[in-house]
């Protein structure tokens, strides 16, 4: 409920899944008979349960259904938390701004981010399908996603930049590369602030005739930042990211989930 007030129901539904899924009679029925009937304890059950259904979402051949078993990796860990008694993860000790580079996010770990300090993200794996990656949409959150292995490369301390319009991580910029960046930001926030105050405005010629405005979207989730910003609809929707990674046509069951959101 916290993150459908702070992000809209869009968001919370995608914790609303994870609700669900803990519901499902068959899941509890599997931990029950392991936990009863073969003796595990119900941690090794909680594990062996759910690793068992990512590993069938990982070998979808779909990208964007397989990115879901990212989501079960992160139901496992948090019910795994409560029955150990541990605190919830978190970077609880901030005080200054910071880039968090990872080689995972969840969607949970992501949208506990601490917003005023945390700048923005990288992770060496998922997608820009997957629900880290529309969880740092909905929060505004600069990130780049899937990379590859890179964190042997780089220290706490470290200058890095990362791109997020551009899928960028630069790592110990030079000086002009930062100047470069800097200059880029303060013409971003200066367009934002003009933006912002002809939101509201009726859109229309210089004589008077009326116009509707229509936003480009890659994924479902964008459509919120579109109305945010005063869209009438959506012109273009590309739904590439449905093909990307996957060796075959995506069915119409695929892309009708994708337009359902």
């Amino acid at each position: 409920d916290s993150v459908s007030q702070e992000l809209g129901e869009k968001y919370g539904g995608i914790f609303e899944a994870h609700l669900q899924m803990l519901q499902d009679s068959r899941l509890r029925s599997e931990l029950e008979e392991m936990i009863r009937q073969r003796h595990y304890s119900p941690e090794y059950a909680v594990s062996r349960t759910l690793r068992r259904y990512a590993q069938v979402f990982q070998r979808l051949e779909s990208e964007y259904l397989a990115e879901r078993a990212n989501d079960i990796f992160d139901i496992e860990k948090r019910l795994l938390r409560h029955l150990l008694g541990r605190r919830r993860e978190g970077i609880s000790h901030l005080s200054s701004p910071v880039l968090v580079l990872a080689h995972n996010l969840t969607p949970s770990e992501t949208v506990n981010l601490d917003r005023r300090f945390v700048r923005g993200f990288v992770t060496e794996i998922g997608g820009p399908g997957g629900h880290t990656a529309i969880v740092a949409e909905g929060l505004e959150i600069p990130a780049v996603v899937g990379t590859g292995l890179f964190l042997t490369e780089v220290s706490g301390g470290d200058q890095v930049i990362i791109d997020g319009d551009n899928g960028l991580v630069i790592l110990q910029p030079d000086e002009e590369t930062l100047a470069r960046y800097h200059h880029e930001v303060e013409e971003i926030r200066t367009l934002a602030v003009r933006l912002e105050s002809l939101r509201d405005l009726p859109a229309e010629t210089a004589d008077k005739v009326p116009l509707k405005l229509f936003g480009n979207i890659e994924f479902p989730y964008e459509v919120d930042h579109c109305i945010d910003r005063g869209a009438d609809g959506v012109g273009l929707y590309r739904t590439e990211f449905l093909y990307l990674g996957s060796e075959t046509e995506p069915t119409e069951e695929v892309h009708f989930q994708a337009y359902s959101q």
